[in-house]
């Protein structure tokens, strides 16, 4: 059970780091993958420090704290694949390899925010 929200945030982990570490990024762009990678760690340890995670146990801890990280997670993703913004520098367009790796991020981030919500119904 464990592993059915570790992996895709690990997915979202591997792929922020790539961006971060192998593509060039504007100064907001950075600041926004960071973000995202920030909150992707903290969901990895709140998941990671259940001992004998079940779907019950999750139900009973994964809630609030959890779905706020994976709305800005998403909502950060978003906000970088949007090119509908007036204030769009044009260093602050992404290349199609970050663009897929964003888009990575955010079906990952609904993978687990899908997975999460099947546990109150």
């Amino acid at each position: 059970m464990k592993d059915a929200l570790l992996v895709p945030l690990e997915q979202i982990d591997l792929a922020t780091h790539t961006l971060l570490s192998a593509t060039e990024l504007s100064f907001q762009n950075q600041q926004i993958v960071q973000s995202i990678q920030d909150g992707t760690q903290q969901m990895i340890e709140l998941v990671a420090s259940i001992p004998d995670l079940t779907w019950e146990k999750a139900r009973e801890v994964l809630s609030f704290e959890s779905r706020s990280y994976l709305a800005s997670i998403i909502g950060y993703a978003e906000m970088l694949l949007s090119d509908v913004e007036d204030d769009i520098e044009p260093g602050d367009q992404l290349t199609p390899e970050q663009m897929a790796l964003v888009h990575k991020v955010r079906q990952q981030g609904k993978t687990v925010f899908n997975r999460l919500i099947r546990l109150e119904g």
